[in-house]
């Protein structure tokens, strides 16, 4: 099912559903951390460990962005840059 579905997808929506699917999954991750934020009473150290994962999650999430998602588009106007 996975394999016939990535298959679907990659042929319909974007040549690689790598990108799209780790874009979710790291979004999601984040909106978890910041949720669990909310929830819970952190010390000093704690905190500043907390706040390590999320800008880890940020910059995944930004990497993303900038660099993956543009290259899975065939006419992308970075590609034709490079």
């Amino acid at each position: 099912m996975q394999l016939t579905s990535e298959y679907v997808f990659s042929r319909s929506l974007v040549p690689s559903v790598v990108v799209p699917i780790g874009f979710f999954y790291t979004a999601f991750r984040l909106w978890q951390l910041l949720d669990g934020f909310t929830q819970l009473t952190f010390s000093d150290l704690t905190l500043v460990g907390f706040g390590v994962f999320v800008l880890f999650w940020v910059a995944n999430l930004i990497m993303l962005m900038m660099m993956a998602i543009p290259t899975i588009f065939v006419g992308s106007d970075s590609i034709s840059q490079c």
